[in-house]
């Protein structure tokens, strides 16, 4: 047997080993989920404020759908979808049914925060979307709270919500599809941006992030269930780069056709490079210097931020990446490609959840980074921008007796990370602002510091300098 295929066995075996040992500790119980304290702007208890500003202070005059108060018998209240039937209907997320082309550029995706349930099943569904909900009223009132009322106080979700380029889609609120008291069902349908306007053939990818499985999933869903997930997780690189397919659509200037998963079963057990192959390199993007670049900076910002932030103050559960590019090589000016965060119904502040493990995104972010610089360097003999300025001081022809300290976790020692490509390393130490940077190929890892430290026997170590 191959190491690395018993090493994934021994870890599968593990985890099997634990779930069956709290068999008989665990039972399966009715979901009891309070919302109350998952962000501080919006709660459900004191649902038409923001924070302590009423909702109706904080509305633009062209908004028309609904916002914070909606509840299982108020459906009708809610104002109907302004679809857009000039366009096909949506399935970049979901199942048939679940998206659909709004008017202004936006779209609609089923929700069900607001509908009755009556078994485990759909309970844990509708908290799950009303997880969604809250977050996303949250991001509401935050970024009316910053625009209308002069409010400062940093959030650790400002990242999602603000600036030219969120990473999150924007919010429009609520909208209805159906007659609440005719023959047909009725559903309600966040709204949000349509993240394909303006592609002619948007090529997508959608990967899920970190752990997919929630810690107390075995109360809620029984040891069968996460048994089998659990299986699922580890046979796909989520068990080793925290990131794995959900889906892809990515459209062929050669066959003038859409190629896409063939499996929901299968493909997610795809390797992450061969994923990245086939979105890029496969339909002749893989030399695209700016696209690729647009990409590998936006991971990096991301993944600075989950290091710094993110691991310690959310809790974030199936969450996904979207890229998208146009596909249609024909056109002379294209739409930007964009690369956004999305699925947000296992979402939460830390504080929430205390007791949940790290979630792994921060890692799942690196993985992701690491095959775009990776196909970056494939690519070109220099990558633009990363070798300007830098100076190697060892590790081609001489052996390197100094290096970046290996504890540089430490608060004012400096900054380290695994799967981090060599180029990104360097482009790391430059936006960071270190002068030295270690790098070695063995798990792709990376150290910044202010000052290099002897080593007691010499490394395969990269070690260059920066100019100032």
């Amino acid at each position: 047997m191959l190491p690395c295929a018993a090493s994934q066995l021994h870890r599968l075996l593990l985890e099997l080993l634990l779930l069956c040992g709290s068999v008989f500790s665990h039972r399966v119980l009715s979901p009891n989920f309070n919302q109350e304290q998952i962000w501080p702007l919006w709660q459900p208890s004191r649902c038409n404020m923001c924070l302590d500003t009423p909702m109706e202070n904080l509305r633009d005059d062209a908004e028309h759908y609904a916002f914070g108060c909606v509840s299982e018998d108020s459906h009708s209240a809610v104002p109907l979808c302004d679809r857009d039937t000039s366009k096909s209907d949506l399935q970049a997320g979901g199942h048939v049914g679940t998206f659909y082309a709004l008017q202004g550029g936006q779209v609609a995706k089923e929700s069900l925060a607001f509908t009755r349930a009556d078994t485990l099943k759909g309970i844990r569904h509708r908290d799950s979307a009303m997880t969604e909900w809250t977050f996303y009223m949250e991001l509401w009132c935050l970024q009316r709270l910053r625009q209308k009322m002069d409010y400062k106080v940093p959030h650790v979700l400002d990242p999602f919500v603000g600036g030219e380029e969120p990473w999150a889609p924007r919010f429009y609120g609520l909208c209805r599809i159906g007659d609440v008291h005719g023959t047909s069902q009725h559903k309600l349908f966040l709204v949000m941006e349509n993240l394909l306007e303006g592609y002619a053939k948007p090529s997508q990818l959608d990967l899920k992030l970190g752990i997919t499985i929630e810690p107390e999933s075995m109360d809620k869903q029984g040891v069968g269930k996460v048994m089998g997930l659990t299986i699922a997780e580890m046979l796909t690189p989520t068990g080793t780069d925290r990131a794995r397919l959900a889906g892809y659509k990515v459209w062929s200037p050669h066959k003038q056709k859409y190629r896409t998963m063939w499996s929901k079963a299968i493909s997610p057990l795809m390797s992450l490079d061969r994923v990245f192959d086939t979105f890029l390199a496969v339909p002749g993007r893989d030399k695209d210097a700016d696209l690729l670049s647009y990409f590998g900076n936006r991971l990096e910002a991301m993944h600075l931020w989950w290091k710094a932030v993110g691991q310690d103050q959310v809790r974030s559960i199936a969450a996904s990446l979207l890229f998208i590019y146009e596909g249609d090589t024909s056109i002379t000016v294209a739409p930007r490609p964009k690369l956004k965060l999305i699925d947000f119904a296992h979402f939460f502040s830390s504080t929430f959840k205390p007791d949940w493990p790290m979630d792994g995104v921060e890692v799942g972010l690196a993985s992701t980074m690491l095959r775009i610089d990776a196909l970056a360097e494939r690519g070109f003999e220099t990558v633009p921008n990363r070798s300007h300025g830098i100076l190697q001081i060892c590790g081609t022809q001489v052996d390197c007796e100094q290096a970046c300290p290996g504890n540089v976790n430490r608060e004012g020692d400096g900054w380290s990370s695994f799967g981090i490509a060599r180029s990104r390393c360097q482009q790391l130490a430059s936006d960071l602002g270190y002068e030295y940077l270690s790098w070695r190929a063995k798990r792709n890892e990376c150290h910044l510091c202010p000052s290099l430290v002897g080593l007691a026997k010499t490394k395969p170590w990269y070690v260059f300098r920066l100019s100032k």
